[in-house]
């Protein structure tokens, strides 16, 4: 059983580092990709690249190897903020999506390149501020 857990893992991780990874390169290489939605399909996809990348692998590491207290409050600390950084990005994605559909008339006007900045920005700092806090308060 815990052979089948390992090869799943394994398999979810590089699905989803190969995934997120792609749609990365595609946007970026391409100029005619860079809208104000990819922006933030970026942001999530580079979120869910970290989860992919750190979820499993680190849970691997760990059980193969002892490793110290302060690393695996480090691991943990990782894993959390790219979870984080994943919903926040979702949450963010799902608002673009609805500003555009409930006033598509004013989207334009309104999610102006600099909103979309401070959106991302902020969808990654909340993560960041709650990893930050609950790593101190431990």
């Amino acid at each position: 059983m815990e052979t089948w857990f390992t090869i799943l893992g394994w398999t979810l991780s590089i699905v989803a580092a190969a995934g997120n990874g792609s749609i990365i390169f595609l946007v970026c290489s391409k100029r005619r990709l860079f809208t104000k939605t990819n922006a933030f399909i970026i942001s999530l996809a580079v979120a869910d690249l970290g989860v992919g990348a750190s979820v499993f692998p680190s849970e691997f590491s760990s059980e193969i190897g002892k490793t110290s207290h302060n690393s695996t409050n480090n691991q943990w600390g990782i894993r959390w903020l790219f979870g984080y950084a994943s919903v926040t990005s979702l949450c963010s994605l799902v608002l673009d999506r609805y500003v555009a559909i409930v006033t598509p008339l004013k989207y334009l006007n309104f999610m102006s390149r600099s909103r979309v900045i401070k959106m991302i920005f902020v969808s990654w700092a909340i993560p960041v501020g709650f990893v930050t806090t609950s790593f101190f308060s431990s």
